[in-house]
């Protein structure tokens, strides 16, 4: 059986849409205005309704018994009775951190022996556990040091100590999708399980002791069965005739399944910034580049051209880029791991300094704004 759904009115997509492990409900975050809140519908409803006092809810995941949701609001993790009531808060998660407007959680997955695991964002890259009634803080992944960027997207397994998680990384032979054993101490990603663009999502088959991992590549939903047990791959992977919304910097990919149901989104979400120029006068106002993740414009002396951070949303990692502003051309001028920050013109137009993320504090590099050249490396007189 195959139908759709509209959302509420004037309301917005928010997030993937998850499905409940019984395959009863689907929760999504609902966007109205400037407000976020997160919505559930019973498949046997006609309408989804809104969870009082869910205000700013993000990246919603159920719990294995189908009876909570959780989700983060505002630098916290919380929970939500399908029953009703008010949500109440599993841990803060101080170190969230903000790139533009948004909120950068990485998603969260909730085990059936009680814990959650949750990725922070970008103040805290790797994947933490809490139990699912609070309480300390613990890590479960640890970054390959100069090569992975973050562990984002985790999706527990049914025996509920092995969790899938999404390594966003620039060398493309390193990402994809990776196991971490949330019983042992914390580690860096072993063996990757799946060579993906995209997270992943367990779900179970029929037969019962077999699975398989729903993930995305070029837009299509792939299918491949897995052994939960030997935890394993099993054959080649199938793609579905099902067009599903892509992973952003800020979201998972936008689909959700159980056993029985699975929810999607063709569309996918929209976010970033635009960037703009206007005259000194107020006239003129142009748009320069498209929506997508960017920071800290800045205009080279005699305004032939503009460098500025763009944000890749598979690795989630900025580099510098630089577009002609007389040929519209553009070209990346970084290529490091980590994050290329505040970059400033050299007088001439010519070159580009900036502070690589993994340097020492006293170091700067200096790259031809063309992108030709090597890398120069400048060590300041003092830390700054």
């Amino acid at each position: 059986t195959r139908f759709t759904w509209t959302l509420p009115a004037g309301v917005g997509l928010g997030s993937a849409p998850v499905v409940s492990p019984d395959s009863r409900y689907v929760a999504f975050v609902g966007v109205d205005g400037a407000q976020s809140r997160l919505y559930v519908r019973a498949l046997g409803d006609f309408d989804a309704h809104a969870v009082p006092g869910s205000e700013g809810a993000r990246q919603p995941f159920w719990s294995p018994d189908s009876r909570w949701i959780a989700f983060f609001s505002r630098g916290r993790v919380m929970k939500a009775s399908v029953a009703g009531g008010s949500p109440v808060t599993v841990v803060e998660a101080p170190r969230t951190t903000a790139v533009g407007t948004r909120r950068t959680e990485q998603g969260g997955t909730w085990s059936s022996r009680g814990q959650i695991v949750y990725g922070a964002g970008y103040g805290d890259p790797v994947l933490s556990r809490v139990d699912a009634n609070g309480g300390p803080v613990s890590a479960v992944t640890v970054l390959t040091p100069r090569q992975d960027a973050r562990h984002r997207f985790p999706s527990f397994l049914p025996d509920g100590a092995h969790v899938l998680f999404f390594a966003g990384t620039e060398a493309e032979d390193r990402r994809g999708v990776y196991l971490a054993d949330t019983q042992a101490p914390a580690q860096v990603p072993g063996r990757r399980l799946l060579q993906s663009e995209s997270d992943a999502i367990y779900v179970p088959l029929p037969s019962g002791d077999r699975g398989a991992l729903l993930f995305l590549a070029n837009g299509r939903l792939q299918f491949q069965r897995f052994d939960p047990i030997r935890r394993e791959m099993l054959g080649q992977a199938q793609p579905l005739p099902i067009e599903v919304g892509g992973a952003t910097v800020y979201d998972a990919s936008l689909f959700g399944a159980s056993q029985d149901v699975l929810a999607y989104s063709p569309s996918p979400l929209v976010v970033g910034e635009r960037i703009s120029a206007v005259n000194e006068d107020g006239s003129g106002l142009t748009v320069v580049n498209e929506r997508e993740i960017q920071q800290w414009p800045r205009v080279a002396p005699g305004g032939h051209a503009l460098a500025w951070l763009r944000v890749d949303p598979v690795s989630t990692i900025p580099d510098i880029w630089v577009e002609d502003l007389v040929r519209h051309t553009r070209v990346r001028v970084t290529t490091s791991i980590g994050r290329d920050l505040m970059h400033v013109w050299s007088p001439d137009g010519m070159r580009l300094a900036y502070r690589p993320e993994f340097a020492e504090p006293r170091r700067l590099d200096i790259v031809s704004a063309d992108g030709s050249g090597t890398t120069e490396t400048v060590v300041c007189p003092r830390a700054y």
